[in-house]
């Protein structure tokens, strides 16, 4: 009797380690396969919202360059504050100008402008004035009189009796898309023959 009792209860144990080894083992793969599918979803949405974004982005830039109108633009020269020689070098000229600006960039602002850079260039294009719009309400100036923020400068003496070509450009910086730059507005002008 002890024997088959002693049979009869490993048997038991046995069956029991069987069904707790045959339960793990169905619960590990049911955990496997639900971390399979949340991963597969997660993956599936994000690239699904990935290419909507690609989509619309692509799209925000196309149709934004459908909106540009022409801005209107006027540029003159008000005065030569300064013109003299360098005092470092003698062949070297300086100049000093104010100039009249009308601008009207808003026809040139759309939904993918971020903000305007403007910039008035004359000589080799360097840069006298220039200034940053971030809004397409401050995208309009009627500026009299302005003083150039940086000396003119030539270093062969080569402003005296010339012309010189004075420019308004802006680079358009855009959300989405290329940014580029549009030049707009040109006024010559000549430096007299005598230094004041």
């Amino acid at each position: 009797v002890s024997t088959q009792s002693t049979g009869s209860a490993k048997k038991t144990v046995s069956q029991l380690q069987h069904l707790q080894c045959g339960s793990s083992n169905k619960l590990f793969y049911q955990i496997q396969n639900i971390m399979n599918n949340m991963s597969n979803r997660a993956n599936a949405i994000t690239t699904h919202t990935s290419i909507v974004l690609c989509v619309l982005i692509v799209l925000n830039m196309i149709t934004s360059y459908f909106m540009l109108k022409e801005p209107t633009i006027n540029i003159s020269l008000n005065n030569i504050e300064i013109f003299r020689k360098s005092q470092r070098a003698r062949t070297n000229e300086q100049a000093l100008i104010s100039f009249d600006l009308n601008a009207d960039l808003r026809p040139a602002w759309t939904w993918n402008v971020k903000q305007m850079f403007l910039f008035v260039t004359q000589i080799n294009q360097r840069v006298i004035w220039d200034k940053i719009v971030t809004s397409k309400t401050n995208a309009f100036y009627d500026l009299k009189g302005v003083t150039s923020e940086y000396l003119i400068e030539d270093h062969v003496g080569g402003l005296r009796g010339n012309s010189i070509n004075m420019t308004f450009s802006w680079n358009s910086m855009p959300v989405s898309g290329i940014l580029w730059t549009t030049t707009q507005g040109h006024h010559t002008f000549s430096f007299p023959l005598e230094y004041k």
